[in-house]
C-alpha cells in the first residue's frame, strides 16, 4: 500500500505510477509518468521526504542549480519533488562503460559547472539567495570532531590538521557535499552528466572534489592505487587552473580536501563494513601529501 504522501503527490501532480517505489530511511522514491499538460507521458522520479529526513535542503538546492549540472526539478513543494528518469548505464563507477581518465574527466567537469552555476547566481547585481537550511562545512567538522574515532589516536595527525583547515575560503559556495560516481548520471533529455541526491553544504567549493578519491565504494583495490590518485589529483588541477573561472587549485591543495574528507568518512563510518578499506585509502591519500605529491 503506498504511503498517504505519496498517494497524494501522484494525485496532485497527475503522475501514473510505473513501478513499485524504493522505500529508504529518510524518503520514498517512485518510478513515475508524468501525464500533466507539456509532459507527454515523460518517465520521471518522484522522490517524497519522510519526516524524520535531512534531504530537503538537497532537494531545494537542486532546484536552485536549475538544471545547470544538476537534474533538472520539474515540480517541488516542500516535501518533494519531481525529475526526468536518468539513465542507469553507462555508468560512470562501471568500469565495462568508462576508464577512470574519462570518468574523471565527467566527474570534474560536472563539479565544474555546478560551482560556476553558483558563481553566476550569487554574482553581485543579481545574486539569488541561497535555499533555506543549508549546513557550513564548519558544522560538519564540529559534529565528525566529537565521534569516537576522530578523537582516536589513530587519526591523531589528522584531527590537528582537520581543526586549523580552512573550510570557508575567500567565496564559499553551496555545495552538493557527496559527489561520486554513483551520483553523476547521465540525462538523455540535456545530452549531459548531471548530478542526483545533494547533502546540501555551504563552504569552501573544494570539499567537494574530496569524495572522488574514495569510490567507486565496491571497488576498493582499484580505488586504493595511488597512480590512479594522482591521476584524479591532476585531473582536479588541470580543470581549474585557470584564473577568473573560480578557485585555481594546485595538487597540494585537492590532496588536502580528500585527506579532509576521508577523516570525516572514516570516522563517520567507523562500524561500517567498508571502513578498513577507506581507511588503507585514506593512509595513501596520507602518504601522497608527505611526499609532497
Amino acid at each position: 500500500m503506498l504511503a498517504e504522501v505519496v498517494q497524494s503527490r501522484l494525485y496532485k501532480w497527475n503522475l501514473k505510477l510505473e513501478e513499485k517505489p524504493v522505500e529508504t530511511d529518510s524518503s520514498w522514491v517512485v518510478p513515475v509518468l508524468a501525464e500533466g499538460p507539456g509532459f507527454d507521458g515523460l518517465a520521471g522520479m518522484l522522490k517524497v521526504a519522510k519526516t524524520s529526513s535531512d534531504e530537503r535542503p538537497g532537494m531545494a538546492l537542486l532546484d536552485w542549480w536549475d538544471g545547470i549540472g544538476a537534474v533538472e526539478v520539474l515540480r517541488r513543494d516542500a516535501d518533494a519533488i519531481l525529475m526526468p528518469r536518468l539513465d542507469d548505464r553507462p555508468a560512470l563507477g562501471n568500469p565495462d562503460d568508462f576508464d577512470d581518465a574519462t570518468a574523471f574527466d565527467i566527474l570534474v567537469a560536472t563539479t565544474n559547472r555546478l560551482h560556476q552555476r553558483a558563481r553566476q547566481r550569487l554574482a553581485t547585481g543579481h545574486r539569488e539567495p541561497l535555499p533555506a537550511g543549508l549546513t557550513p562545512l564548519t558544522e560538519i567538522r564540529r559534529h565528525v570532531l566529537d565521534l569516537p574515532l576522530a578523537k582516536s589516536e589513530r587519526l591523531a595527525s589528522w584531527r590537528a590538521f582537520a581543526i586549523e583547515f580552512d573550510l570557508v575560503g575567500p567565496s564559499p559556495l553551496p555545495l552538493h557535499g557527496d559527489i561520486h560516481h554513483g551520483n553523476v548520471m547521465h540525462d538523455p533529455a540535456q545530452g549531459a552528466w548531471v548530478v542526483i541526491d545533494p547533502k546540501g553544504y555551504v563552504g569552501h567549493p573544494g570539499y567537494d572534489f574530496g569524495n572522488l578519491f574514495f569510490n567507486p565504494l565496491d571497488q576498493p583495490q582499484r580505488v586504493g592505487d595511488p597512480f590512479r590518485m594522482r591521476r584524479l589529483t591532476e585531473a582536479v588541477s588541470a580543470s581549474t587552473s585557470s584564473p577568473g573561472e573560480g578557485v585555481v587549485y594546485r595538487p597540494a591543495d585537492i590532496l588536502d580536501f580528500a585527506y579532509l574528507y576521508g577523516g570525516f568518512s572514516v570516522s563517520w563510518g567507523a562500524e561500517a563494513y567498508w571502513v578498513e578499506h577507506r581507511m588503507a585509502q585514506f593512509e595513501m591519500i596520507q602518504c601522497l601529501r608527505d611526499e609532497g605529491v
